[in-house]
């Protein structure tokens, strides 16, 4: 058995539900690879999880042109997975920022 000290409670383990992926990142402009979304996507299906891809910086990233300073191309993960979502990816994405229309509040689920 589990010796408990006085006044403490056994942690219950809790299981992950979802793994949030910003894609491109704000404040940073980081973008992850196509690889690396399709690879968070799988291990996250193989546990069971749910993914939440929030891609609402989506339109605001330069492309790198070749320098290596630069992030990656964007990719959506729309285009990563050719539109199959299944049931397990949720896409994020809003007029609001790209568009610089505070205050407008629409965008997808």
């Amino acid at each position: 058995g589990t010796t408990r000290r006085r006044g403490h409670r056994r942690r219950k383990r809790r299981k992950a539900r979802a793994l949030l992926l910003t894609n491109p990142h704000d404040p940073t402009g980081s973008v992850y690879p196509p690889e690396t979304v399709r690879d968070a996507v799988n291990w996250a299906r193989t546990r069971g999880i749910h993914v939440i891809v929030d891609e609402i910086y989506a339109l605001s990233v330069r492309d790198g042109d070749g320098d290596e300073r630069r992030p990656p191309p964007f990719r959506s993960v729309l285009d990563v997975l050719n539109n199959d979502l299944g049931n397990d990816v949720h896409h994020l994405y809003s007029l609001s920022k790209d568009f610089g229309a505070g205050g407008f509040r629409f965008g997808t689920l």
